[in-house]
């Protein structure tokens, strides 16, 4: 089943993906979200696994379910001092 839902852009990831927010339709869990903005975005694929999907409240696992209209963001790697 496939899903469409709005991406925010965190961090380095909005300075670097020209267009947020983002609307992707993709298969219905996370990884499958995360997979096809990497297909999309450079930005994303160069971070690898160390991007986190987040909901209003909580961090998603990969497996996690989304559903159809769902506003997702996108965190990158967190670094500091």
């Amino acid at each position: 089943m496939s899903v469409t839902v709005t991406v925010q852009c965190l961090g380095q990831l909005r300075d670097r993906v020209s267009a947020t927010p983002i609307t992707v339709t993709c298969n219905a869990d996370a990884g499958a979200l995360l997979d096809a903005l990497a297909k999309q975005f450079e930005a994303i694929s160069a971070l690898g696994g160390a991007v986190a999907v987040a909901t209003d409240d909580r961090y998603l696992q990969r497996s996690d379910a989304l559903v159809d209209g769902m506003t997702l963001v996108l965190v990158p790697p967190i670094s500091g001092g």
